[in-house]
């Protein structure tokens, strides 16, 4: 058996699993500052979210992982596609998960102008939201300037 060495494993992962292993990861963060702030609700749905999100992004690429890997021009549009399409709906869970009165296609609508950099708003009042929410908006606004 041969054995490959981690940067080869996740360079054969399709792009879309890439994107939404950073996604996952990323959402510790917002966890981490808000067991700071002593707000545990709002740390427990970001940790609980990011890892979950984890867990199955590690077990799809390991079922994945004897395929051989096809980039082509398509795929890469297709992860595109469904990372502005699918991913919006995985990084609205946290916050509907805090805001359950908010109805979820806000929420998604929200991380999807977030995603997309053009940053239509959709709560009227920030001072209305934690500061969490704000450092998690900021986030998916910056890694989607980055995907840009």
């Amino acid at each position: 058996m041969v054995r490959t060495s981690e940067p080869a494993f996740l360079l054969r992962m399709p792009l879309f699993l890439l994107i939404c292993l950073i996604a996952a990861v990323s959402m510790w963060l917002p966890a981490s500052h808000a067991l700071t702030l002593d707000n545990h609700p709002a740390s427990q749905s970001f940790f609980y979210a990011g890892t979950a999100g984890v867990v199955i992004v590690v077990l799809i690429a390991l079922a994945l992982a004897s395929r051989p890997s096809r980039y082509s021009p398509m795929s890469q549009l297709l992860a595109l596609f469904a990372t502005f399409l699918v991913l919006p709906v995985y990084l609205a869970v946290p916050i509907h998960d805090l805001w359950g009165s908010v109805p979820f296609f806000d929420v998604y609508f929200d991380m999807v102008s977030a995603l997309t950099t053009t940053g239509a708003p959709i709560f009227d009042d920030p001072n209305a939201q934690i500061s969490t929410i704000h450092l998690w908006r900021a986030q998916v606004a910056w890694m989607g300037g980055l995907l840009m």
